[in-house]
């Protein structure tokens, strides 16, 4: 294809497969990733901390 685009019509009664994902639900997956991500970040910044306080004593 040498970097050339494609595309096809489908048609206005072309529906996506069920395994695509809807935009709401893609949304609801990314918030919840974020927020795993912001508990693992927090929760890895307190072990440092208790870290730093075992070493100083």
């Amino acid at each position: 294809m040498d970097g050339e685009w494609r595309w096809k019509y489908l048609g206005k009664a072309w529906q996506p497969p069920e395994e695509f994902s809807k935009p709401e639900g893609y949304r609801k997956r990314v918030a919840r990733y974020r927020g795993l991500l912001e508990r693992l970040v927090e929760g890895r910044e307190k072990l440092a901390e208790m870290e730093r306080l075992l070493v100083d004593d």
